[in-house]
C-alpha cells in the first residue's frame, strides 16, 4: 500500500509538472518578469518525506507563476517537506507579494509549532534571513520566533539592527513598528526603547 501510494503521489507531482512546462519557447525572455518563461529546477531532497525521496523534477521552461504552482502542489501532499516551503515564500518574495510570503511562513511555522518542532522553525527562519537579507518581514518573524522560544536576549540585537537599517533608508513606520516589537519583548533596557520609539514618533 505505501508503495503504492508513494507512486502515485510522485505521479501526480511529475503530471502536473509536465502539464506546466508544455509551452511555447519564448525568444527573448525577460528573466526580471513573472509574466515571461523563466528557467526552473525543482529538486525534492527533503528524505524526511518518503513519498517524494529522490524524485528529481527539472523543467527547464517555467515561469514564477507556474512553479508557484508546482510547489504548492508539493507542499499540499508533503506538509513537511521544507524545500517546497522555502521556494513558495521565494516565489511569492520575486513576485513582490510580501503578504502571501508571509502567510506561507506563519502557515509553515504553525504546521511545525503543532508538532513540537519549534527550534526546527527557527532554524528555518535563519536560513531564510541568511538568504535574503534585505526582507524585514524574516527578520522579523525570526525575532518574534526567537522570543517566543525564550531567546529573547538574541530576539532584540536582531531587531535593534534592523530598525537602524530601517531608519537610515528613510522608513520611519518601519523603524516605529520593529522597536515596538522589542518594547512589546520587554527587555532589561525597555526604557531606553521607549524613549527611542518616542524620538521617532516626534514626540
Amino acid at each position: 500500500m505505501k508503495n503504492v501510494f508513494r507512486f502515485a503521489a510522485a505521479a501526480a507531482v511529475m503530471m502536473t509538472a509536465i502539464l506546466y512546462s508544455c509551452q511555447k519557447d519564448v525568444a527573448g525572455n525577460d528573466a526580471t518578469n513573472p509574466d515571461q518563461p523563466h528557467p526552473v529546477t525543482i529538486y525534492l531532497t527533503d528524505h524526511q518525506t518518503p513519498v517524494f525521496d529522490s524524485v528529481f523534477i527539472d523543467l527547464q521552461r517555467l515561469d514564477w507563476k507556474q512553479a508557484l504552482r508546482v510547489y504548492e502542489q508539493i507542499r499540499t501532499l508533503a506538509p513537511d517537506d521544507d524545500s517546497a516551503r522555502k521556494n513558495i515564500i521565494e516565489l511569492n518574495l520575486r513576485m513582490a507579494q510580501p503578504d502571501k510570503a508571509l502567510s506561507e511562513l506563519e502557515n509553515y511555522i504553525n504546521h511545525l509549532e503543532s508538532q513540537n518542532k519549534g527550534e526546527l522553525a527557527i532554524t528555518f527562519l535563519e536560513e531564510l534571513v541568511k538568504d535574503h537579507d534585505d526582507q524585514p518581514l524574516l527578520k522579523r518573524t525570526l525575532a518574534a520566533q526567537l522570543h517566543q522560544m525564550g531567546r529573547t536576549s538574541e530576539a532584540v540585537p536582531l531587531l535593534d539592527v534592523l530598525g537602524e537599517i530601517l531608519v537610515e533608508r528613510g522608513d520611519r513606520e518601519g523603524a516605529i513598528d520593529v522597536i515596538n516589537q522589542i518594547v512589546l519583548m520587554n527587555p532589561h533596557n525597555v526604557e531606553d526603547y521607549r524613549q527611542l520609539l518616542k524620538q521617532l514618533r516626534g514626540g
